[in-house]
């Protein structure tokens, strides 16, 4: 057990019951990801390690009100903030034991709606899946129907080219039409989903093709890593003047393409991707200092704790040990950035030269997120990790 992480465990716990009981979560919004269904799923897992009626009695109220706020009625419906990723937090603590409510009445209302949001989404350059159309597919993963709506739509919308499929989004600040290559936003965030479909009665010839094309115009964007210190841009070689190195994380870099590259080898028995996916992770277990890496604090979404994430994905499937004491590397550097003397549980969070330095409570970006790391590599329990297309 590495020293320390039981410890701040607790001290994360404690940080968001007082903050339950005190009332200061009134105003975070309900996502999975990015609001209280996240800081729910973390609480509810800690006390099923850790049971605590004190803390079970704030969690319960605190439940109670979540509920009555969702029953009102939701205008969001993506993953990360919205309706589809509250659907899957139920479901997968429904699963594996970590609560019990029947959400059988919302999913049924709302799954025409979500659905149709899906399909409009992908006609209109929002295929993305945190917050697109790629969030709500992950929880219809078994939907036979409206997966294959969604296949029709991904072919009809793939600009083709010299055998590869490439789809334009928005990107940037400026929102401009683009190609982003990134697990988070981009494609493959496609490759990683469609992987994964749980539903052996859909269009697999469709399914496949988008993959391997897909795979093919990633594998297109590669970049030469001894000279730009990484594989792969952020956004498409065709959609940027400069070439920059592009940070480690979950949400963009290397890591989510070889996730994605990994999980489409596997799953359509193609050894050249996941040669190229572990020759990828091989490389980042170097890229150990601020500058290589850009890490500035400890989130899931691009923090050390991401890279806990990533690392213990790939041991997991390859129990390779330089990945072991890769992402052991990057615990221990978890540990040593709970530094704040003002944070929560000593962390902080860095949101850009506007907003600068926060403290959030959520999954994506907060300590809900830095507590499910710990407990994932403390005591194995990493069902959440799928919430980042992680299985």
């Amino acid at each position: 057990m590495i020293q320390g992480a039981e410890c701040k465990v607790h001290e994360i716990a404690d940080s968001i019951f007082q903050a339950m009981k005190n009332q200061e979560l009134e105003s975070t919004g309900l996502g999975l990801l990015s609001g209280k269904m996240g800081i729910i799923y973390f609480s509810a897992l800690y006390l099923k390690l850790f049971p605590k009626p004190q803390q079970k009695e704030i969690l319960d109220k605190f439940t109670d009100s979540f509920l009555d706020q969702l029953t009102n009625g939701m205008e969001s419906y993506t993953f990360c903030n919205g309706l589809s990723g509250i659907l899957e937090g139920l479901k997968t603590m429904n699963k594996n034991g970590i609560i019990d409510l029947d959400y059988s009445d919302l999913d049924n209302n709302y799954a025409p709606i979500l659905k149709k949001f899906a399909l409009y989404s992908i006609s209109n350059y929002n295929y993305d899946f945190l917050h697109g159309a790629l969030g709500i597919l992950k929880y219809y993963n078994e939907d036979a129907g409206f997966i294959n709506e969604v296949l029709l739509l991904l072919e009809k919308t793939a600009e083709k080219k010299d055998n590869t499929y490439r789809w334009h989004s928005l990107i940037g600040a400026e929102r401009k039409i683009g190609c982003n290559i990134a697990l988070s936003h981009g494609i493959s965030s496609i490759v990683a989903v469609l992987s994964n479909l749980n539903c052996a009665s859909i269009n697999q010839e469709s399914r496949d093709r988008i993959i391997e094309k897909a795979c093919n115009y990633i594998n297109s964007q590669e970049i030469d890593p001894q000279k730009y210190g990484c594989f792969f841009p952020n956004i498409s070689l065709e959609d940027q003047d400069e070439i920059k190195r592009s940070r480690m994380a979950w949400c963009y870099g290397d890591l989510g393409v070889a996730t994605a590259l990994w999980e489409a080898g596997k799953v359509l028995n193609n050894k050249t991707w996941k040669s190229k996916a572990i020759e990828i992770f091989t490389f980042s277990s170097k890229r150990r200092c601020q500058e290589d890496t850009m890490v500035q604090d400890v989130e899931l979404c691009h923090g050390s704790a991401s890279l806990v994430m990533m690392f213990d994905y790939i041991f997991r499937e390859t129990e390779n040990d330089l990945f072991r004491e890769t992402r052991d590397f990057w615990v221990n550097k978890s540990l040593e950035l709970s530094c704040c003397t003002d944070g929560l549980a000593g962390y902080k969070t860095w949101l850009g030269p506007d907003l600068k330095w926060r403290t959030e409570y959520d999954i994506l970006n907060g300590i809900s997120g830095i507590g499910l790391m710990f407990l994932g590599v403390l005591y194995n329990e990493k069902k959440w990790m799928e919430f980042f297309m992680l299985h």
